[in-house]
């Protein structure tokens, strides 16, 4: 991005290190919750739990209306604006508090599982909580200051992790996975209320006027997010509706071992890349350059982690998680093509908006969900193996949809940006296929199954570095130079 104003281009990077330290410790403590909870809870507990998380996700996506992107995208939102917006999302969390207790019995009913009404009515206590310090890391995003949002995501992390694997300890089952999730949210929202209030105090004040520019982009935002979770969603409803409780705690652990690289390292860049894209969001070159370098890097990244996941899943699954896990692995492998195309293509949402073009997305969306909703209905009637085919088949189309989106808002060059991706991905093959002949080596031999694992995983990290590090030492070099780069002054 070598158009940028020196000072915005070394705040993109200090964020985009501060998102990187707090997602690689975040990932880190979730992995380890999901290996300890894996051996002490059953895949029914975690099948509740998804039941669980698709209403309340889909709540707080009504909850929020959109506004937390729009204050983003616009660029010169003025106190009184920021305040009725904070006061108006207080109000519309605990309207939807009531409802998902209300809907409760009906979301029980659906699912054929009388013990998620307790369960819904617990968890709905997310919203309020959530709404008090949403706007704050709101803001706290768009100034970049990512510092303090990192040390609020860690200190969240580590007590939400070691809460749940405490009450899971004590025989809570899937009610420690719950009381995880609200010490989490609770903490992470306290701690940016106090770092917030420093630079910015709501007034007393609730209005309307002069904002109908933000709630309709918050409109169309909130509408794109509701079919976009909706669409991404359709595989735990379906599941959960047709399959039951235990097949969706598999699909739900396989999906959440596979797409862990993708929700916590995709945001270290997307993340930052929407405020630095929204200050540059008349400038094509300068969103076409970054777009690129950005998928790039994702790919750089992401493609090698799942390709490996997909090839060690045989030995690490029964090792880290225990037999009753086995029927995962095949899901695991599958998803691994569904993860790098939803990797690819999740930073053009950040492009739509950055251009102010949530319009876009929305009727995008709405179009994918129609279709995904049909071919997974009719997918889940055979299994969940047909399922994960469809989804993925979906995924890449959708990926080479979004590329042609992108042309038309910035004039993106397509083979350009095939040509920044496909060495990621050649290299990942590479990789796949010397640490897969050495699984079949090592499984001959018979040998220790941690042993296995190790040497698996070492030897391809170095393989993939010393491909890079051969084909591609500029590239290295201009990386290290960005991770070495002292942060610039705000």
């Amino acid at each position: 991005m070598e158009n940028q104003p020196p000072n915005l281009k070394q705040q993109a990077i200090s964020g985009a290190k501060w998102v990187g330290v707090s997602n690689v410790i975040v990932t880190f403590l979730l992995f380890l919750r999901i290996t300890v909870l894996g051996r002490l809870l059953e895949p029914s507990d975690f099948g509740l739990m998804s039941m669980i998380m698709v209403a309340i996700n889909f709540a707080l996506v009504f909850s929020d209306i959109g506004i937390s992107k729009a204050i983003i995208y616009k660029q010169d939102i003025s106190r009184e604006q920021l305040s009725s917006l904070y006061w108006i999302n207080i109000l519309v969390s605990i309207i939807m508090m009531g409802i998902v207790i209300g809907i409760a019995p009906l979301v029980a009913s659906f699912y054929n599982e009388s013990r998620l009404v307790k369960l819904l009515v617990y968890t709905s206590v997310i919203f309020p909580i959530t709404a008090i310090g949403q706007q704050f890391q709101v803001i706290l995003e768009k100034e970049l200051i990512f510092d303090k949002l990192s040390f609020a995501e860690i200190i969240s992390v580590i007590i939400g992790t070691a809460s749940s694997i405490i009450f899971a300890f004590q025989g809570y089952g899937v009610f420690s996975l719950i009381i995880g999730q609200i010490i989490n949210t609770t903490v992470r929202m306290i701690i940016v209320l106090v770092i917030g209030l420093n630079i910015y105090k709501p007034k007393l004040y609730l209005s309307f006027n002069n904002l109908k520019e933000i709630l309709r982009f918050g409109l169309f935002q909130m509408g794109e997010r509701s079919i976009d979770y909706f669409a991404g969603n359709l595989d735990y409803i379906l599941i959960g509706r047709f399959l039951g409780a235990k097949i969706l705690g598999e699909y739900f652990f396989a999906y959440q071992l596979v797409l862990m690289p993708l929700t916590k390292i995709n945001p270290i860049l997307t993340k930052v890349a929407f405020p630095v894209f929204s200050k540059k969001q008349t400038e094509n070159h300068v969103l076409n350059k970054g777009y690129i370098e950005l998928s790039r890097l994702i790919a750089h990244i992401i493609i090698p982690a799942l390709v490996g996941i997909a090839v060690v899943s045989p030995v690490a699954v029964p090792l880290l998680f225990g037999g009753k896990w086995s029927n995962t692995i095949i899901l695991i492998q599958i998803m691994v093509i569904l993860g790098i195309f939803k990797a690819l293509c999740n930073p053009v949402g950040t492009i739509e908006l950055a251009k102010g073009r949530a319009d876009i997305g929305f009727y995008w969306n709405m179009t994918v969900f129609v279709i995904s909703a049909i071919v997974l209905y009719l997918a889940v009637q055979s299994g969940v193996i047909l399922l994960v085919v469809s989804y993925t088949v979906l995924s890449i189309t959708n990926f080479v949809i979004g590329l042609f989106i992108i042309r038309y808002l910035t004039g993106l060059k397509i083979m350009q940006y095939l040509k920044a991706i496909i060495k990621p991905a050649e290299y990942s093959i590479v990789m796949g296929i010397v640490t897969f002949i050495l699984y079949i080596l090592l499984e001959l031999s018979d040998i220790n199954s941690i042993f296995m694992f190790t040497v698996l995983i070492i030897s391809g990290g170095v393989c993939y570095f010393l491909l890079i590090f051969m084909f591609e030492k500029s590239y290295c070099k201009e990386l290290w130079g960005i991770i070495t780069t002292k942060r610039g002054r705000i």
